[in-house]
This record gives structure tokens, C-alpha cells and sequence, in this order.
């Protein structure tokens, strides 16, 4: 069974954001949700992903200049979690994106 992890990141300038499902439509509404009063930007970003979807890949992601969205399809979450915990508490949140 597969499983997709989403992030929004933002190159250091904002704490990055990730959320989990079981399929990749599933992890792309939740992105959108959260980023729906999020800078436009990012808004963007989750936009452009949604439009170069493509089913062969198992990783995708789109950035320009510090917004970034990505997806990859995987069974644990990429980074050690200490280091994704250590990565988030020392970064600011991005303006009106929703982390909880």
C-alpha cells in the first residue's frame, strides 16, 4: 500500500509544513486547505504541483524563489525525525498557513 507525504517549504525563510495520506489527491486538498489564507505565493506553488501531476513519478516538486512544494511517495517520512523536530522549532511559522 502506498503511502505520500506533501511539504510546503519555503528555503529557510519559514518553518516548512508536511502532512501525510494514503493517496496523493488526499495529500494535495490537504496542502490547499492549509495554504488557503497562506502567502500567495505558496498558493501558487501548491497550484503549479497540482497542474504537473504526473503518475509515473514517485517524487515530484515545484519551487520558485524561496516557495517550494513537493510530494514523494514512500513508506516513513524522508528526514529523521529529531532533525525534521530541531529543523521546525528553530524557524518561524509562514504567515496564515495552517500547521495543526
Amino acid at each position: 500500500m502506498s503511502h505520500y507525504i506533501g511539504t510546503i517549504y519555503f528555503l529557510g525563510k519559514y518553518r516548512p509544513l508536511s502532512v501525510e495520506g494514503d493517496n496523493l489527491e488526499e495529500v494535495m486538498i490537504e496542502l490547499s486547505t492549509r495554504a488557503r489564507e497562506a502567502p500567495q505565493e505558496a498558493q501558487e506553488r501548491i497550484k503549479d504541483l497540482w497542474l504537473s501531476l504526473d503518475p509515473r513519478c514517485t517524487r515530484q516538486s515545484v519551487e520558485h524563489g524561496s516557495y517550494g512544494v513537493s510530494w514523494v511517495e514512500t513508506d516513513r517520512h524522508p528526514l529523521d525525525t529529531e532533525l525534521w523536530r530541531r529543523i521546525w522549532e528553530s524557524m518561524p511559522p509562514c504567515p496564515n498557513l495552517i500547521y495543526n
